[in-house]
């Protein structure tokens, strides 16, 4: 694999491990269903600020994702 291609893939990698990761701390329970245990202390939060910071997040994520870099000669 070209090095642009190992970068590309490795910034697309770590952006999902990252919103992975914010997925299950933001909903504990979806966690706790897909046996992991390191929330199982919490529930979701549903304020409506919840809602509006992880809209926010999710924009930010979105935000990373189109700027990643395609290599060369992929659309």
């Amino acid at each position: 694999m070209a090095t642009s291609q190992h970068d590309a893939a490795a910034s697309l990698n770590h952006l999902y491990e990252d919103y992975w990761e914010f997925i299950l701390h933001e909903s504990p329970t979806y966690a706790t269903y897909l046996g992991d245990h390191r929330y199982d202390d919490r529930l979701d939060d549903v304020s409506a600020e919840a809602y509006h910071r992880r809209i926010d997040r999710l924009k930010k994520y979105l935000d990373q994702l189109k700027s990643l870099r395609r290599p060369v000669g992929q659309a």
